[in-house]
């Protein structure tokens, strides 16, 4: 049985088979492995070859089926996401569950995924900042500031009262010192 990366290797016949079906299966095998060769060197077998990828590309029945294929796919991948009970659900979930475990096992793993993050996420900075920013900025420019405060306080409930009582402690011990330095320096 062949694996990933393996190659098959050139095809062979069964031994049984009368002679002149051997002979032909040898000379199809022939023709096959000389025509890279044919088509770089002959410009006649190129130029039907060239028409040939035209037809098949410029098919409708294919353009047609090949769509409808990959529509069916979509919404089959859409339904068995869908559905908690479906084999893409449990596969899926199997495969992470044994990643987080691999994870969680292999210390110089995890440290070499998180360093491969890391790298991920400084080159998309690096690479689409001003993309980004402009997306940060135009999202806090169309927040309502009554609507993001009520957020803010569900979220932060008690921590947001602290934050404030801290934040005009802090600012009126600021104001103090500043005002005790300018009287003490005048």
């Amino acid at each position: 049985m062949q694996t990933a990366g393996e190659t098959a290797g050139p095809i062979r016949l069964p031994e049984r088979l009368p002679y002149s079906l051997r002979a032909a299966g040898a000379a199809g095998e022939r023709w096959l492995a000389g025509l890279p060769d044919r088509l770089e060197t002959d410009p006649g077998l190129r130029a039907r070859g060239e028409q040939l990828k035209r037809d098949v590309l410029g098919s409708t029945a294919l353009r047609d089926w090949s769509s409808t294929l990959w529509q069916r796919a979509k919404e089959t991948l859409r339904a068995q996401a869908a559905d908690p009970d479906s084999e893409l659900r449990q596969r899926l979930t199997d495969l992470l569950m044994a990643g987080g475990r691999r994870l969680e096992a292999d210390q110089r793993l995890a440290e070499g995924l998180e360093r491969m993050v890391e790298s991920g996420a400084r080159a998309v900075a690096e690479q689409y900042h001003d993309e980004l920013a402009g997306l940060v900025t135009g999202t806090i420019e169309r927040w309502d500031a009554r609507e993001t405060s009520s957020q803010l306080e569900l979220l932060l409930g008690r921590d947001l009262q602290f934050i404030r009582i801290n934040g005009t402690v802090v600012g009126a011990l600021v104001g103090l010192v500043l005002h005790a330095v300018s009287v003490g320096l005048s």
